[in-house]
């Protein structure tokens, strides 16, 4: 006789088969939404990065065109001195 006990069961005192297979259903259910959450999460978290990696190029190209804007403003200016 082995000195392990066998699972407990939904109820206290009940160590049956019938009553211990509904609750490791509701067990295995539970587990499963917590990995569903923690993949949403995991999700999200991928899209963020994502999201924030495109920040970037959309500044430099931002950036190149202020650039670019402030050249012709100079050159407009040198041209108008030029005339002048």
């Amino acid at each position: 006789m082995s000195s392990e006990k066998p699972k407990r069961g939904r109820y206290n005192n009940d160590y049956s088969p019938k009553f211990s297979e509904p609750y490791d259903i509701y067990d295995k259910a539970r587990e499963h939404m917590k990995d569903l959450r923690k993949e949403n999460l995991r999700s999200e978290d991928s899209f963020k990065e994502q999201k924030n990696a495109e920040i970037p190029s959309q500044k430099k190209k931002h950036s190149a065109f202020i650039l670019f804007a402030i050249l012709f403003i100079l050159l407009i200016i040198g041209l108008a001195i030029y005339l002048i």
